[in-house]
This record gives C-alpha cells, sequence and structure tokens, in this order.
C-alpha cells in the first residue's frame, strides 16, 4: 500500500470513529436529558434538585471522556442537535447547568452566591466549558479551577474600582496584579479543596439517592 493511499485510510478510519464517537454521546445524552424541553423543566427543580442532576450530568459526560468520547468537536454537535440548535447553547446552556454547582460551592466558602462577582465567576469558568466539566472529575480538579476563576475575578475588580477603561497604565496594573496572584493558585485552590470536598461528597451522595432519572422531570 502507497504511503499517500495508507494516509486516506487513517484519515477515513479516524472519521469513521469520530462519528461513532458522535452517535453514541449524543445517543447517552438523549438518554439523561429526554428532548429538547430539558432545560424548561431543569428551571422548575429546587436549587438542590438542580445541582444534583446538573452534577450527574457531568458525571455521566466525564464517563464518556474517560472512553476517550469528549471530543469538543463531537460534544458541541451533539449536544447543539439535542438542545434544537439553540443558538449560542454551549455556551449559555453550560452556564446553566454549572450555575446551581458553582453557586452552592462559592456558598460553601462565604461567598453570597447573588454577589455580582458570584455571577462574574460562573462566566469565567464556562468560557471554556470542556475544561470545566472535566473539573468535576474531582474536588481538586474543581478546587484548581475555582481559585483560578476567584483570582481572575478579584484582578478584574481591581480595574473595576479605577473607573477608568481603555488605559494602558490601569490595564498594566490590573495584568501585572493578575500575574502575580496566579502563582498563589496552587494554594488557593489546595485551600479550597478541604472545604470543597466535603460538598462534592454531599453531590455525590445526592446523585446516588437521586430516583428519578434526568428525563423523568421533578
Amino acid at each position: 500500500m502507497s504511503s499517500l493511499k495508507k494516509h486516506i485510510e487513517i484519515i477515513k478510519e479516524e472519521s469513521e470513529r469520530k462519528e461513532i464517537s458522535r452517535v453514541i454521546v449524543e445517543s447517552r445524552i438523549r438518554e439523561l436529558i429526554g428532548g429538547p424541553d430539558f432545560f424548561d423543566r431543569f428551571n422548575d427543580l429546587s436549587e438542590d434538585k438542580k445541582a444534583a442532576v446538573a452534577f450527574q450530568l457531568f458525571t455521566e459526560l466525564n464517563n464518556l471522556d474517560s472512553y476517550g468520547l469528549l471530543e469538543e468537536s463531537d460534544l458541541w454537535t451533539g449536544l447543539k442537535n439535542l438542545f434544537g440548535g439553540i443558538t449560542g447553547m454551549m455556551g449559555s446552556g453550560v452556564e446553566t447547568l454549572a450555575e446551581p454547582i458553582v453557586s452552592k460551592a462559592l456558598q460553601y466558602i462565604g461567598f453570597d452566591p447573588n454577589w455580582y462577582w458570584s455571577k462574574v465567576i460562573v462566566s469565567y469558568l464556562t468560557t471554556n466549558p470542556a475544561e470545566l466539566i472535566r473539573s468535576f472529575t474531582s474536588c481538586e480538579k474543581f478546587s484548581l479551577l475555582l481559585a483560578k476563576s476567584i483570582i481572575e475575578a478579584f484582578a478584574m475588580e481591581l480595574q473595576s474600582q479605577s473607573n477608568v477603561t481603555n488605559n494602558v497604565v490601569v490595564s498594566f496594573m490590573r495584568n501585572a496584579i493578575g500575574n502575580s496572584l496566579q502563582g498563589y493558585t496552587d494554594e488557593l485552590g489546595g485551600e479550597l479543596s478541604k472545604t470543597l470536598c466535603k460538598f462534592f461528597d454531599k453531590l455525590t451522595s445526592n446523585v446516588s439517592n437521586l430516583t428519578t432519572k434526568l428525563s423523568g422531570g421533578s
């Protein structure tokens, strides 16, 4: 077999593998969410139930990821199809799912979930949906990602308090402070995990006691 033909065969096999992966991902998620009206039903749940349901969905997505089935392009395409092709679904959809979990996590570490910067932290966390989803595999990973987000939100707060925009000095100072604080990410993440691991244990317990499927509504 020529090198060109072999290369073409490899590309074809990879394309077929990705298509099979996409179908598996879509099928499993469809089984869990029950259809494009999922968010309507999700929004009717209590905050505790929202957190449990969202955590269960993220857990299932990470199970798929463990088999190499959570490639970003496949995941985004699959979820957009399942949720009726909603424009911006991967931004707003993941944020909607993550917000009750993140809000409760912030409460655990003493933040007011209604504080403006709590919302900023949620928004920052969802700028990379795949990273956020994968962070739910352990409290340590989530704690580290939350630490990065808190530091970024704090640096943004410093800039906003200056009431100055498009100023090279303010931007430099904000970036310098932010970069300096990033050096404490691991330390802050370790401190957060002491509390958040208890929170994760509670989430895991709630998921195991969740008697209705995600597709079953309230």
